[in-house]
């Protein structure tokens, strides 16, 4: 830009609470990206490449149950058990993966199951993601999850609320911009790493029983493009 005298402004964005929330999500919908001609995204990763690969959408929520609690040895019959509400939900959902697509992923931890043994929990929270390839897959199986919420609320006697966290789309790759990024990545190379820097990367592969071999830096180490990718695991949340 100085160069040739074009005109505009490069910006840098942080994107917070990459594996909670999905900080992005929060951003575009407050029209932070609003003003941009383009945006490109970067993530940490084991090689130098233009990404044009996707990856999956997902939904994020946590479910939480509200039973009654009583005396879990002397007056268990007027408690109803949140955590029961919790873990019938949680078993339906692994009976689930047996209908569904290999491609769909859903994962969970129960963030609250009671204070003590010896007492009916009156409250249960569970926090979920369910993914699959695209939007349409995730809402088909996010209705079905939850069906499984309404029928843990019934055999248990307990009331139910669900705070939806977020969501996001399975990437879009855009192959004119990874095309230009790719003649730019060959013309200035990869990243340039110091011998300090080097033996780092050393210390962390040992640390991880892996084979002590640094990282390579040479203006050349980069991956040709892929102009169709796998669709990673996971979802993009960078």
């Amino acid at each position: 830009m100085e160069k040739y005298n074009i005109p505009g402004t490069i910006k840098l964005f942080g994107c917070p609470a990459e594996e909670t929330v999905v900080g992005k999500t929060f951003m575009a919908r407050e029209g932070i990206f609003n003003d941009l001609s383009a945006a490109i995204v970067w993530h940490p990763s084991t090689i130098t490449k233009v990404n044009t690969g996707s990856s999956l959408a997902m939904n994020n929520f946590k479910v939480s149950f509200y039973g009654h609690t009583s005396h879990a040895a002397s007056d268990p019959w007027n408690g109803k058990s949140a955590l029961d509400a919790v873990e019938l939900m949680d078993i339906a959902v692994n009976f689930l993966r047996e209908h569904i697509h290999p491609t769909v992923r859903i994962h969970y931890v129960i963030l609250n199951g009671g204070k003590a043994p010896n007492v009916v929990p009156d409250f249960a929270e569970v926090w979920y993601y369910v993914r699959d390839i695209n939007r349409k897959n995730v809402d088909e199986i996010y209705k079905r999850v939850l069906n499984i919420v309404k029928g843990a609320s019934l055999m248990t006697e307990t009331e139910y609320k669900i705070e939806f966290i977020t969501a996001v789309h399975s990437v879009l790759p855009n192959i004119t911009g990874s095309k230009i990024m790719q003649k730019n990545l060959e013309k200035i190379g990869a990243p340039k790493f110091t011998p300090e820097e080097i033996d780092f990367a050393k210390e962390i592969q040992k640390s991880c029983k892996k084979e002590e071999k640094g990282c390579k830096s040479s203006k050349t180490y980069w991956t040709p493009l892929r102009e169709k990718e796998r669709i990673k695991i996971a979802s993009d949340l960078s």
